[in-house]
């Protein structure tokens, strides 16, 4: 057996999933602590790693998924809007780059920017990883242990360790495979340390790793938040060009996917066009709704990432969103640059603010039904709208007793009325803006109805102390 403890000294982890930075990652991924035992490894030989440190991380990544153990109490904190130095733009960073080669002062960098840091609340209980097949010899031991206590942090500089091999573990609280709630945690696979030593050179982002489906078997009698089809967002902000409103939507998510199967090119996967593959990736756009000051103007756009995709398609997902720097809407006379937002840009642009979870929600944009419902059926708009969510790969019980309103206004500051909405291309259809509370946390992205793969249908959470009637317009958004 090969078990490491891992202490956080400060009794908090601070870490996002890729492409999440509004979303707390818990537990900590196996494949992140591989990772840092890398960057270790690096550190301890000055930049050049020990051929027998690299052979002792080459055998920990062949022996499979660890079990986990994780505290009992930890629980997210909220995360505060706190300001810090805003990070430097492409041009600046590129100008600063050419003073210092040439000798001359780089000068103050000025500005604020408004961040959140999610954080777990770990208090002094460790983090176990814990190998039960593993058997190193003594020297393969003696050169984990030694990468390990030079580990310093886990996720977050913030989040600082003391990690050590350890005899004894506790029972172990997510398992491979287990049973109870799942969850799908990034872990190392053989060709990993190697990956990261390769992006370390080139100065670029470490890999993601493999997906493997844990269970937290401490939670198989609870309820805990339901997931439809879509897992995370991979999010561009609008850097520059000529805003748009919220009614011009399905038209820049167009544009958008248009964008992404360009820079894809001819070997673009079913999970970025959709055919043959369903769900598929869904291209969004991202308006400022849902608070008292939203205007309705779109700030960006987005990739909604199947979550059942595999780890291929989730790097080709990636890669061929992130290329795309510009738009070109309106036959061109609308030109947007795009670049990637980051976790210290407006709320609206925050994965997590389209992710909830949460048990009510409303529609930034509306949702289109399959067709009209046929009273001689004795069919309704609410049932259609069930319908468009059991299609959405909700759960039928669960939406069977979810709390369903319609109407043809917003239910969020910022959106317009539905009939205002150009509906994407071939998809004319009686639109409506929805809220809906279920019975269960759902986490999102939440798209209904068939305009649903391009951003026509797109839910937001909302937070409220009692029900709403159809006609009022507003709904406070969970902040």
């Amino acid at each position: 057996m090969l078990a490491i403890r891992c202490q956080f000294l400060q009794g908090t982890y601070q870490a996002s999933p890729p492409g999440a930075p509004g979303v707390v990652e818990w537990p900590p991924h196996p494949g992140r602590f591989h990772v840092a035992m890398v960057a270790a490894a690096w550190a301890l030989a000055a930049d050049e790693v020990d051929p027998r440190d690299l052979e002792a991380l080459r055998w920990l990544e062949g022996q499979g998924a660890p079990e986990l153990v994780c505290p009992p109490d930890a629980a997210e904190r909220s995360a505060p809007l706190v300001y810090v130095p805003r990070n430097l733009s492409k041009a600046e960073a590129t100008d600063a780059r050419g003073r210092i080669r040439r000798g001359e002062d780089v000068g103050r960098q000025v500005g604020r920017t408004g961040r959140r840091f999610p954080t777990m609340v770990v208090g002094d209980e460790p983090v176990w990883f814990v190998w039960p097949d593993a058997k190193p010899d003594e020297g393969m031991r003696e050169r984990l242990g030694r990468i390990v206590e030079a580990v310093q942090y886990l996720g977050s500089s913030r989040s600082p360790v003391a990690c050590s091999l350890a005899d004894d573990p506790p029972a172990p609280t997510h398992r491979p495979g287990g049973g109870g709630r799942t969850l799908a945690l990034r872990t190392a696979a053989p060709g990993m340390t190697d990956q990261v030593l390769a992006f370390r050179e080139a100065e670029a982002p470490p890999g993601l790793g493999s997906t493997v489906v844990y269970g937290d078997e401490r939670l198989e009698e609870g309820p805990h938040a339901v997931s439809g089809a879509f897992g995370s967002l991979v999010v561009m902000r609008r850097a520059d060009g000529f805003p748009l409103g919220i009614q011009h939507a399905g038209l820049v998510a167009e544009r958008f996917r248009a964008a992404v199967l360009s820079c894809a090119g001819d070997a673009a996967s079913a999970a970025l066009h959709g055919h043959g593959r369903n769900p598929h990736v869904a291209y969004l756009a991202l308006p400022n709704v849902g608070h008292r000051y939203s205007d309705g103007s779109i700030m960006g756009v987005a990739a909604a990432i199947p979550a059942d995709c595999t780890d291929d398609e989730l790097a080709e997902i990636v890669t061929s969103v992130s290329g795309v720097d510009r738009l070109a809407i309106h036959g061109g006379v609308v030109p947007w640059r795009l670049e990637r937002a980051g976790g210290d840009g407006p709320r609206t642009l925050d994965p997590a603010t389209w992710i909830g979870p949460s048990r009510v929600w409303a529609t930034a944009t509306p949702v289109l039904l399959d067709r009209h419902p046929k009273a001689s059926r004795g069919e309704t708009f609410e049932g259609m709208v069930r319908r468009s969510f059991v299609h959405a790969d909700l759960p039928v019980e669960l939406v069977e007793g979810a709390v369903i309103q319609v109407n043809k206004a917003p239910f969020l500051h910022g959106a317009v009325p539905a009939g205002l909405h150009s509906a994407p291309s071939n998809r004319k259809a009686v639109a409506f803006h929805v809220r809906v509370e279920f019975e269960r946390e759902v986490r999102g992205p939440l798209l209904a109805g068939r305009g649903r793969y391009l951003g026509i249908g797109l839910f937001r959470p909302v937070r409220t102390a009692g029900r709403h009637s159809p006609s009022q317009v507003a709904a406070e958004v969970v902040e």
